[in-house]
């Protein structure tokens, strides 16, 4: 498979009703601005966050194409500063901020990702994001 998944679950900080309640109007007032960071970066299929365990964890959920290394270098550099401001509600993060520590902040989203022991279904596994933009515009024509 050219395509990775992630599964990072974080646990908000207490008191999580207060944290999780500014992660929830973070997160949709950034919409916005994660399609457009998502789009300028190009390597990601799908992403999501959902909230879990009565708003006491959350979880971002993405697939995309390349090293884990390469994906989290990509993002630190064009999102750093909106993982700043989310990770001030959760619960055991790294050092802030991230592009300052950038390191303990791979090693952090390595450690709280829920990696599946079964294996990861794609019905486009070898194909990239670039790859599948490039058969739609040319569908188009």
């Amino acid at each position: 498979h050219i395509q990775t998944a992630l599964t990072a679950i974080m646990e908000i900080r207490q008191p999580t009703a207060l944290h999780a309640r500014a992660l929830k109007v973070l997160l949709t007032h950034a919409y916005q601005r994660v399609v457009d960071i998502l789009d300028e970066v190009g390597t990601v299929h799908f992403a999501r966050f959902i909230f879990l365990e009565n708003d006491t964890k959350l979880a971002l959920m993405t697939s995309y194409d390349g090293s884990f290394e390469t994906y989290m270098k990509n993002y630190i550099e064009v999102a750093g500063d909106l993982f700043d401001l989310m990770l001030e509600h959760i619960h055991d993060a790294p050092p802030l901020p991230v592009q300052q520590y950038r390191n303990e902040f791979i090693e952090y989203v390595r450690r709280i990702d829920a990696v599946s022991d079964s294996p990861f279904y794609s019905a486009y596994g070898n194909l990239t994001v670039q790859d599948i933009l490039r058969l739609q515009e040319e569908k188009g024509r």
